[in-house]
């Protein structure tokens, strides 16, 4: 999946409260971020039956990762461009 999806999924997550606190929730629960990625991505696809965004966008793992990774460094910028 092309990382301009990847960006725009991360910044989905990131920006409802919602999915941020599911994301961190798993990140905290989980052993390892790739065990994280894959509790949330399965919270998303079974329980929650969402596998994609509302503009279409499906969830990754990458996606999921890169929202983590921009909540802990606070640099947002670095790794999304407008």
């Amino acid at each position: 999946m092309p990382i301009a999806i990847d960006a725009r999924v991360a910044r989905y997550i990131q920006s409802t409260p919602e999915l941020m606190l599911l994301a961190e929730r798993c990140a905290q629960e989980s052993p390892t971020q790739s065990a994280a990625a894959k509790q949330f991505m399965d919270i998303m696809a079974n329980h929650l039956r969402q596998s994609k965004t509302p503009a279409g966008d499906p969830y990754s793992r990458y996606a999921f990762k890169l929202a983590i990774k921009m909540a802990n460094s606070g640099k947002w910028r670095e790794y999304v461009a407008d």
